[in-house]
């Protein structure tokens, strides 16, 4: 490589999955308090203590979904499509994985850029996705061609690299989905 070229790095902006109904939990998981501060600015410290520059929120208020109703793949579909042209790669993350560690996103946004998703290999949650028409048109036809609107079932349409994550502790990656788990999970801080 000369001495004077510059690595250039894709475009890169992180998306909170905070849209959906929580009626697992009976409250909008976004606004649950830990200690002083909401879930949602927890996962925002999480964010920027990883140096991301660029975070979104799919809500109502800010990225809404345009496909109601699908789960977090309504969330995924909304940022492709909001972010197309602008964004090389959206790393999505859902709000309710308060153990997260800034360590996953830096890995996220450092991996290879030649594959369409990117996550851990035993956790599909967080992931990196590439910003394309063509995977726009995947999510959308998963939406409103089928009723299997995993996550998983998303994944396998695309070459995908899992990261090894045998250096983190399973617990980081644990999502809190009912009131139940949340008391447990506020208990134990």
């Amino acid at each position: 490589m000369p001495p004077n070229a510059k690595i250039i790095r894709p475009s890169v902006a992180v998306v909170i999955l905070a849209g959906g109904k929580s009626s697992r939990m009976g409250s909008d998981k976004a606004k649950l308090q830990l200690g002083d501060i909401s879930l949602l600015e927890h996962m925002q410290q999480i964010l920027n203590n990883a140096n991301v520059q660029d975070i979104y929120i799919n809500d109502q208020y800010n990225i809404a979904d345009v496909i109601a109703n699908r789960g977090p793949l309504s969330g995924f579909h909304a940022a492709l499509c909001k972010f197309i042209g602008q964004y090389d790669f959206l790393i999505i993350t859902p709000i309710d994985m308060p153990e997260l560690l800034p360590a996953i996103f830096t890995q996220l946004n450092h991996a290879s850029s030649k594959y369409n998703i990117v996550h851990f290999k035993n956790h599909i949650l967080p992931l990196r996705i590439r910003v394309s028409d063509a995977n726009i048109k995947i999510v959308t036809d998963i939406l409103q061609k089928t009723t299997d609107f995993s996550v998983m079932n998303f994944i396998r349409k695309f070459d995908t690299l899992e990261i090894d994550d045998t250096g983190f502790d399973d617990k980081i990656f644990q999502n809190i989905n009912t009131l139940k788990q949340w008391v447990r999970y506020h208990k134990s801080k």
